[in-house]
């Protein structure tokens, strides 16, 4: 009898719900199921399965040797399962338990919400909000909002929030010390601030959208709590990492969705709107 003990796997995976893989279910479904299994039978168990499940789905396999977990791997990567935790570094979990999760990561980290923050802007109107530049999405949110919307971009790193405008290959025109925008048919506003989460600019408007992924990342409750009145979308990165304390805020929300399809997770909140 293989003892183990899913707790800390499952604050992390955060399912739907969980389940032995011989039980899982036996037609296409786009849950983010954690299932489990051991020996020989998980292995099979687990090539039925993991075609059916969704993105965010996780699976942890028990008592298999070297030449097992060569299969089980194979298995996991012909459908878009990625290594995660070795059981050694799950408390709970066999020492020789191995664990995938499914989910279409490249290794690349900064952009994967991307598609959610742009597709929360063009359902949207009104201004936008950048806590935390970037040269892989401000450009892009740079060419969606100017001369349409206003956009305030505000970061804790100002090199890191030049290199971000200088992608956009606007115009850059100094206002004064940390504060710059970029001139073109619509201004962009750049701010350097220690803690994006202070920043004033939260209280000034009522937001389309709020994209929140600054430095320090402690302080990004903060910056959820202040936008969730302000914001009829709050987009927010890096959502599978609960050291940012911030998972029992997001529940809060009227409205909410997880998007798995890629690591890091990107999490969307409304207290008005319901979540394509």
């Amino acid at each position: 009898m293989i003892k183990f003990d899913l707790t800390v796997f499952r604050r992390i995976v955060r399912p739907t719900r969980e389940c032995p893989l011989e039980v899982a279910p036996d037609a296409a479904t786009e849950e983010p199921i954690l299932l489990y299994g051991a020996g020989e039978r998980g292995i099979e168990e687990f090539a039925r399965v993991a075609p059916l499940v969704g993105f965010g789905a996780a699976v942890a396999l028990f008592g298999i040797d070297d030449e097992q977990w060569v299969r089980a791997h194979a298995i996991a990567e012909a459908n878009v399962f990625r290594d995660w935790f070795r059981g050694k570094d799950m408390p709970g979990l066999p020492a020789d338990a191995r664990t995938w999760v499914k989910s279409e990561y490249d290794g690349k980290t900064y952009s994967t919400h991307l598609p959610y923050l742009l597709e929360a802007v063009r359902r949207t109107t009104g201004p936008v909000l950048e806590l935390g530049a970037g040269a892989g999405w401000t450009p892009a949110l740079h060419e969606e909002c100017v001369g349409k919307r206003l956009l305030i971009t505000v970061d804790s790193d100002f090199d890191w929030l030049a290199r971000a405008a200088e992608a956009t290959h606007a115009r850059r025109v100094d206002i004064d010390v940390g504060s710059f925008m970029l001139v073109g048919d619509t201004a962009h506003h750049f701010e350097c601030c220690v803690d994006p989460a202070a920043t004033k600019w939260i209280d000034i408007y009522l937001w389309a959208v709020v994209f929140v992924d600054h430095s320090p990342g402690e302080t990004r409750g903060k910056a959820i709590n202040r936008a969730r009145d302000r914001a009829e979308y709050v987009v927010v990165h890096d959502t599978e990492d609960l050291g940012y304390g911030i998972e029992e805020l997001l529940s809060t929300f009227k409205y909410r969705k997880d998007f798995r399809r890629a690591r890091p997770w990107t999490t969307v909140v409304s207290m008005t709107k319901e979540i394509w």
